[in-house]
């Protein structure tokens, strides 16, 4: 049997979880400055598909995922007009299948709905859903504001003197959208704001921030229900006289300790002094309270936060324009803690967008990105956890190896933790200031481990369980 094993060992760990993310596979060439690539199921095989748009050949496209294993057909125009900008790809009538949400920027802004007929990617011509919108726009996105179970459309209006945020709501759920309902009207600048369950109660809440006059301070508005918030609530305000030239480009809102809370990330910039950082903010407890700022580590203003390994907490997807690279830092302890840069493609020219999603139906979540001046639409094959910091790794002798019971770690520096993923990726057991586990109840197979070092170092081996 032990024979038999390290020969499975030999062949299984040549495709095992290792392999970082796989060379780069082009959809297509065919548009002309690509801005957008959705991965999204646009025809309703379980399959997940790319809807993109081009900007100088003004197309938006799909691509049909042929197979579900990542090989994609040639371009489906959807619609080929010069006055139209995709903005987004969601269900706007609630049937159960993903419409197209186009703009028409300038005066009057307008907004248009083509509807997806019969599930397959059919598409019906643009349909007015919004015009005369004549104030400057800040933002705009579809979220449920009312919590009626349909989508409606919330804007942030900025004028020279007052910010504006209001919503028109989706009343029958079919995409036909009320007058303005008035949400926060106010004389001081806030950034683009977030809508989201800020205190756990059903309703999407606004967290947004100040950025006007004095350092940034990030704030929130609850949702009452039926469209009715309360009044503006601090969550912090970076020092004045340490921090005075403070100011908040972007803010997200993501779980980045694996506790199930979600916490504020924010790319900020102080002229004065670092010029650009990022902080984290901590949820104390899923009511609107944090604790202060932690520096995290410098990172573009369009991050990306998924579980790119698949061992429960999220890791970050980063595009750099400078240097035509994506990367992504792995969260290596759940904590926050994420380690030195992975490069997964410099491949690219000018990346417009880049998101995750499973392409090839193997639970692992796959890279798709959008590249300006190479007219890209591309894929990157998730081949696996990575499981390996780039750091320099500690020495460490694991034996025995095969193993029956007891696992021992030999090793000079502190174990902080140590984690057993299987085959398929998933963290199967966790084990925390130890030098020997006990693996005796594992089914036989191969096994990953991982140990974790309480310098934020960290090595992985391969063990086998007869």
């Amino acid at each position: 049997m032990r024979e038999t094993l390290l020969t499975l060992c030999l062949l299984f760990f040549s495709n095992f979880l290792l392999g970082q993310f796989g060379p780069q596979q082009v959809i297509s060439t065919s548009g002309d400055r690509p801005y957008r690539a959705y991965p999204v199921d646009i025809n309703g095989d379980g399959n997940v598909d790319i809807v993109s748009a081009s900007g100088l050949d003004t197309k938006i496209v799909w691509f049909k995922n042929l197979d579900g294993l990542g090989n994609f057909s040639s371009e489906i125009i959807i619609e080929q007009n010069s006055s139209y900008y995709l903005f987004d790809v969601i269900d706007i009538d609630t049937d159960g299948d993903f419409d197209i949400i186009l703009e028409e920027t300038g005066a009057p802004f307008r907004l248009y709905c083509m509807k997806n007929l019969d599930g397959n990617g059919d598409f019906g011509a643009p349909n007015l859903i919004l015009d005369n919108i004549f104030d400057t726009l800040m933002s705009h996105n579809f979220v449920d504001i009312d919590n009626d179970n349909d989508l409606d459309l919330f804007i942030a209006f900025y004028q020279t003197f007052s910010i504006r945020f209001v919503y028109f709501e989706n009343y029958d759920g079919m995409g036909n959208f009320s007058d303005e309902i008035l949400l926060v009207d106010n004389s001081i600048y806030y950034i683009s704001p977030l809508l989201e369950d800020i205190d756990q109660d059903g309703y999407k809440d606004l967290l947004t921030c100040i950025d006007e006059y004095a350092p940034a301070k990030f704030v929130w508005f609850k949702n009452f229900g039926e469209g009715n918030f309360g009044e503006e609530q601090e969550i912090y305000q970076f020092d004045f006289f340490q921090s005075d030239a403070t100011s908040v480009i972007t803010m997200k809102y993501v779980d980045i300790n694996s506790d199930g809370k979600k916490d504020i990330i924010a790319n900020c910039n102080n002229d004065d002094t670092v010029g650009l950082f990022e902080v984290w903010l901590e949820n104390i407890d899923n009511q609107g309270n944090f604790y202060d700022p932690t520096d995290l580590f410098y990172v573009d203003a369009y991050d990306s936060y998924y579980d790119l390994d698949n061992d429960g907490d999220n890791d970050a997807i980063k595009k750099l324009w400078l240097s035509n690279q994506i990367i992504w830092n792995e969260n290596i302890n759940g904590l926050g803690n994420f380690e030195t840069s992975r490069i997964i493609t410099n491949d690219v020219i000018n990346v417009a967008v880049v998101s995750a999603s499973d392409l090839n139906n193997d639970g692992l979540l796959d890279i798709v990105s959008a590249s300006y001046d190479d007219d890209k639409v591309a894929w990157y094959e998730n081949t696996g956890i990575l499981g390996f910091s780039e750091k320099e790794q500690p020495a460490i002798t694991i034996f025995p190896n095969p193993v029956k019971g007891i696992i021992y770690l030999e090793t000079e520096e502190e174990i902080e933790s140590i984690a057993i993923y299987n085959s398929l990726g998933a963290k199967i057991l966790t084990f925390s200031g130890t030098n020997q586990i006990n693996v005796e109840n594992l089914p036989q197979g191969i096994y990953l481990l991982k140990v974790l070092f309480s310098d934020g170092s960290a090595t992985s081996e391969k063990i086998i369980k007869f």
